[in-house]
């Protein structure tokens, strides 16, 4: 093969990797988006052991890809992993700087677990324990789907809640 087929093509299988990588929606890596309307941490802000973070959520199904449950209304209740107090208290900070600014956020992974999405109606007991994973996402995330601000804000604005059957 002469120099300048190898070359031409070395061209063609380049631009064909690139045009593949760009056609490619990568996986997303977050388990939980949301819209934080309040963050309430226990006992108090200077020494949380638990929190209650309340807003409208999407949480993933678990599978590879890009899809998550229907998004609802509601409120996560957590504690911390014992040794871990401290990436905690500061994620929940962050979740807390977010609330009611209706910016798009995330926490958790999609591969693990993240509690339990609670009706609004439901009585705080038995927190789950926190899903540290890679911080506290903020909208602007490549990974974002363009669509799961505008259906966790229309969620947010009805007050539209789990059904008591899930």
């Amino acid at each position: 093969m002469t120099m300048r087929a190898r070359l031409t093509a070395c061209v063609v299988l380049m631009t064909a990797a690139g045009l593949t990588a760009s056609a490619h929606k990568f996986s997303d890596p977050v388990g939980v988006y949301c819209l934080i309307d309040h963050v309430t941490l226990e006992p108090n802000d200077a020494e949380p052991q638990m929190a209650q973070i309340w807003g409208a959520f999407a949480v993933s199904d678990g599978k590879p890809g890009n899809s998550y449950l229907t998004p609802a209304a509601g409120y996560f209740y957590f504690t911390c992993a014992k040794g871990r107090e401290t990436v905690c208290a500061n994620e929940w900070m962050d979740l807390k700087s977010l609330s009611g600014k209706m910016q798009l956020s995330g926490f958790g992974s999609r591969y693990g677990a993240v509690g339990r999405l609670r009706l609004s109606t439901e009585k705080a007991a038995s927190p789950d324990v926190y899903p540290i994973a890679m911080g506290v996402f903020r909208s602007g995330n490549a990974f974002t789907d363009p669509t799961m601000l505008e259906s966790l804000k229309k969620v947010l604005r009805s007050g539209k809640g789990l059904q008591e059957s899930e």
